[in-house]
């Protein structure tokens, strides 16, 4: 959710250890209707592929366990548009997943995520 914007919607995110801070994908940002026009906080990233300039905005995510909904509020970083980086991914990012237990079982090819702690329940 991006309250400042009143957008809400379900995202998939890659689980990626060396991402410090969540990021919503170009793909994900334009589903939800988010106008880059309007975002105002500038921020660069560096990632493997180089820089990247990007957005911060207040977002709250949520994380569904069983009929218990976690939030967590956050500074979601948004991709600046280009075309190099429309196929990328949406990133959960070390701001979410230090607060959770993740179990990686490569050879049953499949991940076993716990809720450690958030900002609150609904």
């Amino acid at each position: 959710m991006i309250p400042r914007f009143g957008l809400r919607g379900s995202v998939s995110f890659l689980i990626d250890t060396g991402a410090d801070t969540t990021v919503l994908a170009e793909v994900d940002a334009k589903r939800l209707g988010v106008k880059h026009s309007k975002l105002k906080t500038q921020a660069t990233s560096y990632g493997i592929g180089g820089p990247s300039d990007n957005y911060l905005e207040p977002a709250v995510l949520f994380l569904a366990d069983g009929p218990t909904l976690h939030f967590y509020r956050i500074e979601v970083m948004i991709v600046d548009p280009k075309p190099h980086l429309r196929t990328m991914p949406s990133l959960l990012g070390r701001d979410v997943i230090n607060r959770l237990s993740l179990i990686l079982n490569h050879s049953g090819n499949n991940c076993h995520i716990e809720i450690v702690s958030s900002d609150g329940t609904l």
